[in-house]
């Protein structure tokens, strides 16, 4: 099951731990894509885990989604210009989409992860005039619980195959 928003009027009446986040950060949209990247490997560190991309990857990403006016970058960033908090925001004509965000491990306790998700949530219900924001789902557990606090329901997901081939279906599972 992966938590997804459908509608974003109950998601925007959700807001949290806003109020100390904001006495700390500022939301910005003006640090760069490398910034947001150091952010990003800073988050996967954390949790041991290997980045899942290069930033000549997200750089092309970035640079396609900008030139079609898909998407922006918002930071939470404190008056030591620290950044706390990033989420990399991208839309279509009808939905908004949470694609990718991270904190710095050191700062966590600022409460700007919560702060620019909900910046992010309000851009895209008052700025972009999207109807739904889409969490794009997360395995891990917190994670999922942090989105259904905002409102975000799970929406079940199957992956349903039929193999002719035995040896097919015995190469899929070791492929897995």
């Amino acid at each position: 099951d992966q938590p997804r928003s459908r509608g974003l009027g109950d998601v925007y009446k959700r807001q949290n731990n806003i109020p100390k986040a904001k006495t700390i950060v500022q939301i910005s949209t003006d640090p760069s894509l490398e910034d947001f990247y150091t952010v990003q490997q800073k988050t996967f560190d954390r949790q041991k885990l290997a980045m899942p991309f290069s930033f000549e990857v997200l750089k092309k990403l970035d640079l396609a989604l900008e030139k079609n006016n898909a998407r922006k970058i918002f930071f939470a960033v404190d008056e030591d210009d620290q950044i706390h908090s990033v989420v990399y925001l991208i839309w279509d004509k009808n939905t908004a989409y949470y694609l990718m965000a991270g904190d710095d491990p050191d700062l966590r306790n600022s409460g700007a992860g919560i702060l620019t998700t909900w910046h992010a949530i309000k851009y895209a219900k008052e700025v972009l005039e999207k109807k739904d924001f889409d969490f794009l789902g997360s395995m891990i557990e917190p994670i999922t619980r942090v989105r259904r606090n905002f409102g975000a329901e799970q929406v079940p997901y199957f992956e349903i195959k039929k193999y002719k081939s035995k040896w097919v279906k015995v190469l899929h599972g070791f492929l897995k």
